[in-house]
C-alpha cells in the first residue's frame, strides 16, 4: 500500500515537471501576446487599473534579422516591465529561441481601450545557406474600461487586485514606559500600482499619544507580471503619563477589479497604558550621556589644541632649519683648508654657485669676499680674509635668505 503511494507521489512530479516543461519551438516563428488579468477581457477594466502584454516571438532558429515594434496605445499610460531580449531555452522537446519582452497598460479613459496589433518582420537562419523569412502581427485587442464606480466611498481611487499591510514596533507596545518614544513602522505592498499612484497613509492623533513622522520611502518594483508599489511610513509615539491611550487604526481603501467591489487593508487599533517610569534605567541613561557628553568634549578640545598648535609647530620648525646650516655651507666649511687666498677666493666662488647667490647680493653686506679679492689683484692691500671670516659671513648670509623667504611666504599664506 505504501509503494502504490509513493508510485502515485512520483507520478504526479513527474507530470507537474512535464507540465512545466516549454512547447516544442516551432518551425516558422510564432508570435504571441498574452493579455492578463483574465477577469478584464471577461468583463471589463478600469481606469487605472493596470493590463499587461507579455509578448514572445519563439523560433527553432536564431534570429538573423529581427524588427520588432509595440504599439501606440491610446488614452492609455504605458511602462515598460522588461527591456526586450532573446534568449536561449532548451527542453525535452529540443532547444529554441525566444525573444521576449512585456509592458504595462493604464487606461485613462473610460470607454473601449484599443491595443493594436504587435509586429515582428525579418528572418532566420535555417541552415547554413538557407533562410526563412517572416511577417507577423498580433490580433487587435479591444477592452471596456470603466469609470471609477458610485459604491467607491473613498475620495482616492486606487485600483488593485492584492495589498499586504503590516506593522512593526521598536518596543513591544504592552512594554513601553512613560517618557519613552515608541517607534510604529508600517510597509504597504500594492500589486499592479505604480508607487507615484499610492495615498500618502497618515496616523491618526488622539487623546493622550503625541505623533509624529519619522520618514517615509516609496519605490516601485518591476516584474514581467506588473508593477508592485512599496510604501515604509515610520511614526514615533509618545504616550501621556498616566494615561491609558488608543492608537488609532490604519487603513486603505482600494477596488478589486477581480472581484468588481471595493476592499479594505488595515491595521486595528491599539490600546497603550504605559508602565510606570523606570527611574534605574533614566539615571543610567543620563550618566552614559554625560559620559558621552565629556568624551566629545575632550576629543573637540584636542582637535581644537593640535589645529591651532600645527601652523605654530610647523612655523617653529621651519624656523629651526633656517638656522642650521644647508648642504653648501658644510662643504664651503670642509673644503676652506687652504688659507691661500685664492683658495679661499675660489671656495667663496663654488659657494655662490652652489647656493644660487649673486656675487652682489653677498659683498652687499659682507666684507670677506672683496677683502680676498683686493689682496689678490690689488697689491696695495695685502692683507685677506681670514678661513674663520669666510665661512661665519657665508654662514649668516644664508641663514638670513633663508629667514627672509620663510616670512615671505608666511605673509602669503596670512593675505590668501
Amino acid at each position: 500500500m505504501r509503494a502504490t503511494g509513493v508510485f502515485f507521489v512520483l507520478f504526479a512530479i513527474m507530470a507537474t515537471l512535464v507540465h512545466a516543461q516549454p512547447t516544442q519551438a516551432p518551425q516558422k516563428p510564432e508570435l504571441r501576446v498574452d493579455v492578463s488579468p483574465a477577469p478584464a477581457l471577461a468583463t471589463n477594466g478600469y481606469i487605472d487599473g493596470q493590463i499587461v502584454l507579455r509578448i514572445q516571438l519563439l523560433s527553432r532558429h536564431p534570429f538573423e534579422a529581427l524588427d520588432f515594434k509595440l504599439p501606440q496605445i491610446a488614452n492609455a499610460d504605458v511602462i515598460e516591465l522588461t527591456r526586450p531580449r532573446t534568449r536561449k531555452v532548451t527542453g525535452y522537446a529540443g532547444q529554441g529561441f525566444v525573444f521576449e519582452t512585456s509592458i504595462a497598460v493604464f487606461p485613462e479613459r473610460s470607454g473601449v481601450l484599443t491595443i493594436p496589433p504587435v509586429t515582428a518582420v525579418g528572418f532566420v537562419q535555417t541552415e547554413p545557406d538557407g533562410e526563412l523569412q517572416f511577417d507577423l502581427a498580433s490580433d487587435p485587442v479591444e477592452i471596456k474600461i470603466a469609470g471609477i464606480s458610485r459604491h467607491y466611498d473613498n475620495p482616492w481611487w486606487l485600483v488593485s487586485d492584492r495589498v499586504e499591510i503590516e506593522e512593526t514596533w521598536s518596543t513591544p507596545p504592552d512594554e513601553i514606559r512613560v517618557g519613552e518614544l515608541l517607534r510604529r513602522t508600517v510597509s504597504l505592498r500594492v500589486w499592479g500600482v505604480d508607487a507615484e499612484r499610492l495615498p500618502e497613509l497618515e496616523h491618526g492623533r488622539t487623546r493622550g499619544v503625541r505623533v509624529s513622522l519619522a520618514g517615509s520611502d516609496l519605490k516601485t518594483k518591476k516584474s514581467p507580471d506588473g508593477l508592485v508599489a512599496h510604501a515604509t511610513y515610520s511614526w514615533d509615539l509618545a504616550a501621556e503619563p498616566q494615561q491609558v491611550a488608543f492608537v488609532t487604526p490604519i487603513s486603505l481603501d482600494y477596488w478589486d477589479p477581480s472581484e468588481h467591489r471595493q476592499r479594505k487593508a488595515a491595521l486595528p487599533a491599539l490600546r497603550l497604558e504605559p508602565l510606570p517610569a523606570d527611574s534605574e534605567k533614566i539615571a543610567a541613561d543620563l550618566m552614559q550621556e554625560a559620559a558621552q557628553n565629556r568624551e566629545q568634549s575632550v576629543t573637540i578640545t584636542a582637535v581644537l589644541a593640535g589645529a591651532l598648535s600645527l601652523p605654530v609647530c610647523l612655523a617653529l620648525g621651519a624656523f629651526l632649519l633656517t638656522r642650521l646650516p644647508t648642504p653648501a655651507d658644510r662643504r664651503l666649511r670642509a673644503t676652506v683648508k687652504d688659507n691661500s687666498a685664492a683658495g679661499l677666493y675660489q671656495a667663496v666662488e663654488d659657494w655662490l654657485s652652489q647656493s644660487k647667490t649673486s656675487a652682489t647680493d653677498f659683498d652687499r653686506g659682507h666684507a670677506s669676499r672683496l677683502r680676498i679679492a683686493r689682496h689678490l689683484f690689488a697689491p696695495e692691500h695685502p692683507e685677506g680674509a681670514s678661513e674663520s671670516q669666510v665661512v661665519s659671513d657665508a654662514y649668516r648670509f644664508s641663514r638670513q635668505r633663508r629667514l627672509e623667504r620663510l616670512l615671505d611666504r608666511l605673509r602669503n599664506l596670512w593675505y590668501v
